[in-house]
């Protein structure tokens, strides 16, 4: 693919030669060399008259490395420039964190205190949610956006607030986990954080982050939005493709904190110029963001404050990506070379997060001769097929090495699979004995069974180095009319304020909601099932009759909402 160069700066500042490589690698590159080894990895990545990214490269302040690809606007074909302005998607935590930093430093808060001080409405719980659960992603609270947009009757283009946020958990009256007992990233922790701030200042987190961050670091076009609606100068609007027609995603939350922070790559330069002069929260603040958490158990948590803390090829970086809609976005500091990375985007399909890294990689080089690595050839495409071994893939597999459980639930042309400790993902044949995951880094081989059900698969996860085999669990096998006696009817639940109607259709279970599509469910063993939606387990009374169902979107520390049957 050629890559096209919309906007590039005078090449005169890349002839300064400087080291760009870690000493103990014995190994230098030259800014003309660093910038055509980015150039190169690029290359499949970015396409023309599309869009694109900003990206800049940074070191002791100054920007080695920054140029602009592809388009803010397909409909109006007006290019990405400097002056583009990105959401931040989750990038945004940082820029939270540093103010809760902040307004602890004055003595207007602290991090240890219980969140009911600041949040009273919402429930009592059996342990202490502090403020510091919230900042490194501890607290056991749900994900908002997974609760409303999978489970809450919310569609993708409904419009969110943060009194949505709160109505919402003031029905989670059972954390998922003990606070600090365990990390799980969560986007609730960082939205009420953000509220956090406008109820300790008094005035909105825009208001407050725009006088005591932004303008002390001359970051002119950066801004939280008073109102999702609200017209930003050179924004770019934000895409993802499908059979080859865009689509754009639409502007529609005002749920600041945990994201929606919005600037261009010239300004998240100063941002990152910050880990170097220490302007905005000092020298005891920004190194604290540099450190990680710890658990209750006394364990190393690698995230911190709004960045994940860790080692990479000996030297300690600090990182975040997000992604909100199609926007992307990635940024990379290693405090010790002064060295960052920032990369934004509107384009859905940009591998950000491993082209960050890649691009870390050029100036911390390793002993492999190449320092770039050869972009992949182009994956094999997904095919229809009509397969009897395809059709007898779905229910649940139990894995000989670590006795996990793979649950696959047919959805469309391929299957929606559940796997213990590595989530969810769509998986489509490319062959009619080869299943693949849209990035091609997990694989489910069918065995040759014939006609037969499937009984044995082999899991190839390229990501981990895995390679797995696992065996079918034996699910009952029930007429629909035993499944409509056992599991049919209305189910309701007070937390979310929504039911659920359950059918079935075809000799299959079906789970409705009048804004979404029927959900067909696979059974994978007695009472549960899988779907779209999640695992979903029914519950029987103590005269054996079906009384709820509760569901949730993974299998390990099952603690779910629960619909009570109607």
């Amino acid at each position: 693919m050629r890559i096209a160069f919309l906007h590039a700066p005078m090449l005169a500042a890349l002839a300064i030669i400087l080291s760009m490589a870690d000493p103990s690698h014995g190994k230098e590159i030259s800014h003309e060399e660093f910038s055509a080894s980015v150039d190169s990895l690029l290359a499949s990545e970015i396409i023309p008259d599309a869009p694109g990214a900003a990206i800049a490269v940074i070191q002791h302040g100054k920007s080695i490395y920054r140029r602009c690809f592809g388009l803010a606007s397909l409909e109006h074909t007006v290019p990405i420039t400097n002056e583009t302005v990105f959401n931040l998607a989750s990038v945004t935590k940082q820029f939270t964190a540093l103010a809760v930093l902040l307004l602890e430093q004055e003595g207007k808060l602290s991090l240890d205190d219980d969140i009911h001080k600041y949040f009273p409405e919402l429930p009592a719980y059996d342990a202490t949610v502090t403020l510091r659960n919230l900042m490194h992603h501890t607290s056991g609270l749900w994900e908002y956006s997974t609760m409303f947009r999978y489970y809450g009757g919310h569609n993708p283009v409904d419009y969110t607030s943060i009194e949505d946020v709160l109505t919402l958990l003031k029905g989670q009256d059972q954390l998922i986990f003990a606070p600090g007992s365990q990390w799980v990233y969560c986007n609730t922790n960082y939205a009420l954080l953000g509220e956090l701030i406008a109820r300790v200042t008094g005035e909105s987190l825009a208001s407050w982050a725009q006088k005591s961050i932004f303008e002390p670091l001359e970051m002119k076009h950066t801004l939280f939005p008073d109102d999702c609606f609200q017209v930003i100068p050179n924004a770019a609007d934000c895409y993802y493709k499908n059979d080859d027609v865009y689509y754009k995603d639409p502007r529609n939350s005002d749920v600041v904190g945990e994201g929606y922070l919005y600037s261009t790559i010239d300004d998240m330069i100063l941002w990152l110029d910050n880990f170097r002069q220490r302007k905005v929260g000092g020298d005891m603040l920004i190194e604290r963001m540099f450190q990680t958490s710890m658990l209750n158990d006394g364990s190393e948590c690698f995230y911190g404050y709004g960045l994940g803390v860790k080692e990479r090829n000996g030297k300690l970086v600090v990182s975040h990506s997000g992604q909100t809609g199609s926007f992307i976005s990635m940024v990379i500091y290693a405090p010790e070379d002064e060295f960052g990375i920032v990369i934004l985007s509107n384009s859905r399909h940009l591998r950000a997060e491993p082209l960050g890294y890649r691009i870390l990689d050029l100036f911390y080089p390793t002993d492999k001769e190449e320092i770039a690595e050869t972009p992949a050839s182009e994956p094999k495409p997904f095919i229809t097929i009509d397969s009897a071994n395809i059709e007898s893939l779905g229910g649940g597999y139990l894995i000989d090495e670590n006795k996990g459980r793979l649950l696959l639930c047919r959805l469309g042309t391929g299957f929606y699979g559940i796997m213990d400790g590595y989530g969810s993902d769509l998986f489509r044949p490319i062959s009619e004995s080869l299943l693949a995951n849209n990035l091609r880094n997990a694989f489910i081989h069918i065995q040759d069974e014939g006609d037969r059900k499937v009984a044995r698969i082999m899991l190839d996860l390229k990501k981990s180095g895995n390679i797995m085999w696992a065996s079918r669990i034996d699910a009952p096998v029930l007429t629909s009319k035993q499944l409509t006696a056992d599991y049919g009817g209305k189910y309701y639940s007070d937390a979310l304020g929504i039911a659920y109607n359950v059918i079935v259709d075809d000799n299959k279970l079906v789970i409705q909601h009048h804004r979404y599509s029927d959900r067909p469910l696979q059974m994978t063993d007695k009472d549960e099932f899988v779907g779209s939606i999640g695992i979903v387990r029914f519950s029987r009374n103590e005269k054996g009759l079906v009384e709820s169902l509760a569901i949730s979107d993974e299998d390990t520390n099952f603690k779910p909402f629960t619909f009570k049957r109607m």
